[in-house]
């Protein structure tokens, strides 16, 4: 039975492998840099693994083109850009969520003058005029790279993806977050968080390192410089208790201290420098009548081949910079050296250690805090850029373990693992911060009858996320509005504010304010103040989630108090002394957020700025724990302590009964306008329509594609051997004639035909070819089919001399294994099939090659599935038969030996012991066993008999054991352990 037990082991591990397979969903993450995208993936059996595009590269260029209404994306792309600059777009992200008329968008037109940027009329963002009659906004060109990313990420994984982490840079604001949220709902994707490059990359470089955290903290900084923009990043490691689900846990995690950032610094800036050093030689050679600054395509070009240029003086002192056909008929070539490169670029080194020196500052660091720096992005390559990091932060080499390129991708795809519901991952805690400080701004009536502006701190700059915190109301008893706007900004520099945008944020209106006092306006009922309650999440994104009123209702008096009791007095003097102290502090708390005259509650943490003066409103954590990852649930829980003093005393004392009340309000955006619904869907609808274009074009490609290649195929393979000797002349004119018909008309009348046209033409010509073709493939096929239903027969006739010696039961049994007419119809059924066999190869050897074959592959398929099904059906049977035992009378006497029939030379043995009666059980060792037949080769056939079991071997394989926890794994959970 030991076959037994395997078989159904590995049924079992099938089925589990099964149902893991169609519960699971592949998550993705998109590293959405300024030049290049890099998508990852994770799904079972495949962590964390860069998904390859078309090209079968791991980063693809992040531009668009469109051009007679093809769309394409990548390398593609790239190569239409360079012939027409005017319909490929590219650096899309330094025009997210920006204003028309924003330095960035100044800066773009300066950079690409060849995009004609106009405003959205409504929303007053930026749109690309395509043609007279076409105009995209940057969030549906965004959207379309998406799509594209998505794409790449399902063929990889060979299953639909729609979970997915962004990485974006940490120095995005509100304006542009949300401008990448709305691009990815367009074409459908489920944003599960929007991640901070720098945290992503921290994330990668701490999962592969969990083992060398504790609870020391080791600082890293990562130096991030890519194409357009540069961070410094200084994160903390260490190991943490977390507590979920009521059970405790130490787990690594990461504190991000400070970010410092350049929003134009990068490898951009380098390349726009080369570029004009090489035109500037060009003009200076004379070779033109003008300047080759003129022609968009010539200096496309020239910026292609000054990045080339700049990544090979990273390894060389010096280098060619060559370009054939720059201008019609004029090549060019000149020699830059490391040298030339590095001044020309002076202004742009002066600024690298700029972040650096923002990160330390405001982390409040030293160089010497700093155990190791790590640097990241392509633009850190550079040899110079290197140098500077060294000297600000005094290491004499930098970290380089981790991937460049990818790290961003593969750490954005451990948190999507994190955040979905399919996959079970080690956990590892993430603290970001947030880079720009915001806060409340209203404005509220005097006691003189004037109006104040008064304004709160909500979120403090590198105040940690995802955090929730509460803005309290006291002074308000009517409808009234608040603003959230950014917090002092003087931290950035002149320039780094001008790039910013626009201060402002969101304005709330509150409504329903007046109705909801005067329902409350009772004696025993004390308004508590207007509760706004906001929510940063992991992508430092705010939002409001709502907004409510508070009344407290008084506890009705008590008449039967003995008051004056001398012992009422020490029992409640006791029980108050042995009181929770969190329930008391609960209840100051409360108190000091409704007074408004407390000025203890009013000094938050985070209340740094604002009138002191002020102690109407507050700006306080949701919870005591500003850390979400730390906090335990302290709110909404029964203090056990209190509840068993008060069952100590005789009466526990009323308490006051808290009453919310939801209010309403509208929010309206100040920075970007959000698209309306119409539009929104208009926008999807257009998207939707252009990827079906896309997908129809594909298809007819593929279809004319598959007709030429089989016409090519099919004219080759008529001349051939095989061919020839399996048709006859006039078939094989008449297949040629019909391939040239359907070439000519390929290249003449088809170039303009539907796919429809193209799937006839290819029917036609198989039909035409099919009896030949037919032919061939039987000819081909046949020996190897012959074999293999010789091969089965040989078995049959081994397995029926094999089973004729169990047709019978064995000695101590009642029944056989297999029955007389059970073996007899296998026979039959053997020998007809040989027969069958012998004879049609013997009609099929005397016709010729080019007639139709009396021996196919179907019927010898047929034959061999007919032979198959009786010995499965035999082998079967063998392997789960269980023989029944013949029962023995035996006597309770304690003689060894019992006369049977009365005759003494006829006398048999009998144990003393009582025999059993089960027929299931197992014969003991004194005893003949059932041996079933096996099915062997017949050149294997044993030359004398197999041996005779023992009844403990019997028992063994007779008990059918699954494997245990420990031999499964964890096939038994529905997640992917990574």
């Amino acid at each position: 039975m030991a076959g037994c037990r395997m078989v159904v082991v590995a049924l079992l591990a099938i089925s589990l492998a099964y149902l893991t397979a169609v519960d699971a969903v592949a998550v993705m993450s998109v590293d959405f840099g300024s030049e290049f995208i890099k998508v990852a993936i994770v799904k079972p059996g495949v962590p964390m693994e860069i998904a390859l595009n078309k090209e079968s590269r791991r980063k693809t260029p992040n531009i668009l083109s469109m051009r007679d209404g093809e769309r394409l994306f990548g390398d593609p792309a790239m190569n239409t850009g360079i012939r027409f600059p005017k319909f490929a777009f590219r650096f899309l992200l330094h025009l997210m969520g920006q204003r028309i008329d924003s330095a960035a968008v100044e800066q773009y037109r300066t950079r690409f003058p060849q995009h004609k940027l106009v405003a959205d009329d409504v929303r007053g963002t930026v749109c690309i005029e395509y043609s007279d009659s076409e105009v995209y906004c940057v969030e549906e060109l965004v959207a379309m790279m998406l799509n594209n990313s998505r794409e790449t990420a399902s063929t990889f994984a060979e299953q639909p993806v729609k979970d997915c982490v962004i990485a974006v840079p940490a120095y995005f604001t509100q304006a542009q977050r949300q401008a990448m949220l709305y691009s990815a709902q367009l074409v459908g994707l489920n944003v599960l968080q929007l991640l901070n490059s720098h945290a992503a990359v921290a994330l990668n470089y701490g999962v592969f390192r969990r083992n060398s955290f504790n609870a020391t903290e080791q600082n890293i900084m990562f130096f991030d410089m890519g194409s357009s923009g540069t961070s410094a990043a200084i994160v903390s490691y260490q190991t943490a208790k977390v507590k979920e689900l009521g059970f405790s846990e130490t787990i690594p995690q990461l504190t991000v201290r400070a970010v410092g950032f350049d929003r134009t610094l990068g490898g951009l800036e380098m390349d726009l420098r080369l570029r004009d050093h090489l035109a500037d030689i060009f003009d200076s050679q004379k070779k033109a009548p003008e300047s080759v600054r003129k022609s968009p395509r010539a200096m496309a070009k020239l910026l292609k081949e000054a990045n080339r240029v700049k990544q090979v003086l990273s390894a060389n002192v010096d280098h060619f910079a060559q370009i054939e056909g720059l201008l019609p008929d004029i090549d060019f070539r000149a020699k830059v050296s490391r040298e030339e490169f590095e001044k020309m670029c002076a202004d742009v080194f002066a600024r690298v250690q700029t972040p650096v020196e923002q990160a330390l500052k405001a982390a409040e660091m030293d160089a010497a805090d700093i155990e190791q720096v790590i640097i990241v992005g392509g633009g850190s390559r550079v040899p110079k850029v290197q140098q500077l990091i060294m000297e600000v932060v005094k290491k004499t080499e930098l970290g380089k373990s981790v991937n460049s390129d990818e790290a961003a991708a593969l750490g954005a795809s451990y948190a999507a693992a994190g955040l979905s519901k399919a996959f079970r991952i080690k956990k590892f805690g993430v603290r970001d911060v947030s880079f720009f400080p915001m806060e409340v701004a209203f404005d509220r009536q005097t006691e003189d009858g004037g109006t104040k502006h008064v304004r709160r701190v909500l979120y403090n700059r590198n105040n940690l996320s995802p955090q929730k915190k509460i803005m309290t109301f006291n002074k308000f008893h009517d409808d009234f509005e608040f603003a959230l706007d950014y917090g002092d900004l003087s931290h950035l520099s002149k320039e780094q504010a001008a790039e910013h945008g626009p201060l402002n944020i969101t304005r709330v209106s509150v409504s329903g304010v007046g109705d909801v006092f005067r329902k409350h306006d009772k004696e025993n009922i004390e308004p508590k103040g207007i509760k706004a309650h906001f929510n940063l999440d992991s992508g430092n994104v705010i939002a409001l989630d709502h907004i409510e009123a508070l009344f407290e209702r008084a506890p009705a008096p008590e008449n039967n108090t003995e008051k004056g009791s001398a012992f009422s007095d020490i029992v409640g003097g006791i029980s108050s002394f042995f009181s929770s102290k969190g329930e008391s502090e609960e209840k100051k708390k409360a108190e000091a957020e409704g007074d408004g005259e407390s000025s203890k509650s009013e000094s938050t943490a985070d209340q740094t700025k604002g009138d002191s003066g002020e102690k109407g409103e507050s700006a306080k954590p949701e919870s005591e724990g500003t850390d979400p990852l730390n906090a335990t649930a302290s709110g909404n829980t029964t203090d056990t302590n209190s509840t068993a003093n008060a069952t100590t005393t005789k009466k526990k004392a009323p308490q006051p009964v808290m009453l919310k009340e939801r209010l309403a309000f509208t929010v309206v955006h100040q920075d970007i306008v959000p698209a309306s619904d119409k539009v929104a869907n208009a926008s999807r609808q257009r998207l939707v329509e252009m990827t079906e274009r896309d997908i129809e074009k594909a298809l007819l490609e593929a279809a004319k594609n598959t007709l030429e290649a089989y016409i090519f195929d099919m004219q080759d393979r008529m001349y051939s051997d095989e061919y020839t000797q399996a048709s006859e002349e006039e078939e094989r004119t008449t297949v040629t004639a019909a391939l040239s018909a359907a070439s000519d008309w390929l290249y003449e009348d088809g170039d303009g035909a539907d796919r429809k046209a193209y799937d006839e033409k290819l029917t036609g010509l198989k039909k035409a070819a099919k009896s030949i073709v037919a032919r061939v493939g039987e000819h081909q096929n046949r020996p190897q089919l012959v074999q293999g239903l010789r091969s089965l027969l040989n078995s049959s006739r081994y397995f029926v001399h094999s089973a004729r010696n169990y047709t019978k039961p064995a000695p101590g049994y009642v029944d056989s294994l297999y029955t007389k007419v059970e073996v007899d119809t296998l026979e039959k059924l053997a020998n007809e099939t040989e027969t069958w066999l012998n004879e049609t190869e013997v009609k099929q050897s005397e016709l010729k090659l080019s007639a139709d074959p009396v021996l196919t592959g179907n019927d010898i398929k047929d034959k061999a599935t007919a032979l198959d099904r009786e010995l499965y059906y035999l082998g079967n049977k063998a392997k789960y038969f269980v023989p029944t035992k013949k029962k023995v009378n035996t006597t309770k006497s304690g003689s060894k030996n019992a006369t049977v029939n009365g005759t003494a030379g006829n006398t048999t043995n009998a144990t003393s012991e009582e025999a059993p009666t089960s027929g299931t059980e197992p014969p003991t060792s004194d005893s003949e066993e059932f041996v079933p037949p096996t099915v062997e080769s017949p050149t294997e056939a044993p030359k004398k008999k197999p041996k005779r079991k023992t009844a403990d071997a019997e028992e063994s394989e007779e008990t059918l054991a699954l494997p245990d926890g420990d031999d499964q794994g964890d096939s038994k959970d529905d997640h992917q352990e990574l």
